[in-house]
């Protein structure tokens, strides 16, 4: 079976979820950041895709910034393939003088000879205030590939808030005949086991639930 990359931005339908009672704090508030406007802000970006978000929380202004840049390293690609895809998840505060970085997810694939894709599931990204603290947490899906049949992809949802990092990792399930399937493991950070962060692992089972299944020809 050949594979063809998903797409690495997808239509975005955030999902701001807050605690029932916000009281008096300050909303957090979502809106697009295009990449025009995170250059004009003086925030980098690569080239490749780009996806932004403007948040506002108790703390202040953020920018989170999605990229994704795929490329053909000088060894080992075949014709010109791609054969290394690098992605990159970064929040930035604003600062005296700028906006200076929170925290970064990187992580990337290299797969010379055979089919690679790598992709943040954009549709599924999440900017939450879940334990009520009035600090924005963010869910990063994603998904990377390197193989040469019908084979699962690295799944990972990761959240992030501050020097908070919590994450399911595991492999997508995939429908290899009318009543078959394979794949689908996953493993929880054992962090999650603890009271207070049980909402927050709540909040990435579902998020997994959402993304883990895959069908072939994706």
């Amino acid at each position: 079976m050949s594979r063809h990359l998903h797409p690495a931005l997808l239509s975005l339908s955030l999902l701001v979820l807050l605690p029932g009672d916000a009281g008096a704090r300050p909303p957090l508030t979502v809106a697009p950041l295009s990449p025009a406007e995170a250059a004009a802000e003086g925030i980098p970006t690569a080239e490749g895709d780009v996806h932004g978000l403007k948040i506002h929380d108790r703390a202040g202004e953020h920018r989170l910034v999605l990229t994704r840049v795929a490329s053909a390293t000088t060894a080992g690609s075949v014709d010109g393939r791609t054969d290394l895809i690098q992605l990159r998840a970064t929040s930035y505060r604003r600062a005296k003088g700028g906006w200076s970085p929170e925290w970064v997810i990187r992580d990337e694939i290299q797969c010379p000879g055979l089919d690679i894709a790598a992709a943040f599931f954009t549709d599924q990204l999440t900017v939450t205030d879940l334990d009520g603290d009035g600090h924005y947490e963010a869910t990063v899906p994603y998904r990377l590939f390197c193989g040469g049949g019908v084979d699962s992809s690295v799944i990972k949802v990761i959240l992030r808030s501050g020097e908070k990092k919590l994450a399911i990792r595991g492999e997508s399930r995939i429908k290899s005949g009318p009543n078959e399937w394979y794949g689908g493991s996953h493993q929880l950070d054992k962090a999650l086991d603890a009271k207070e962060n049980r909402v927050f692992k709540q909040h990435l089972l579902k998020v997994w639930q959402r993304v883990y299944i895959e069908q072939p020809g994706d």
